[in-house]
């Protein structure tokens, strides 16, 4: 896992801040490209700093928009937090 901050520091060619549209507009491409390959929505493993350390709205709102059941954002969450983790250890 990462935090926003984190994601976004490690970005070197673009300058984006934790919570800018841009960095969500990347993440949100990101999973769907990873989606598309069977993957899962890789932005899971991207939390916020503070709180609960998970997943912005804006992965919520993704995971519905592709079926994902987001009644329980905790169970959503570690699904498919699961799913990236299995595709990428047998798949690297």
């Amino acid at each position: 896992m990462v935090t926003y901050e984190g994601f976004a520091k490690e970005i070197k060619v673009l300058h984006f801040m934790a919570h800018d549209w841009d960095l969500q507009n990347l993440l949100e491409e990101i999973s769907l490209e990873e989606e598309a390959e069977g993957r899962g929505l890789m932005s899971v493993l991207v939390v916020s700093k503070d709180g609960e350390m998970r997943p912005s709205e804006g992965f919520f709102f993704l995971a519905a928009s592709l079926g994902r059941d987001t009644s329980d954002k905790f169970i959503c969450w570690t699904e498919e937090a699961n799913k990236v983790y299995h595709a990428w250890k047998s798949n690297p």
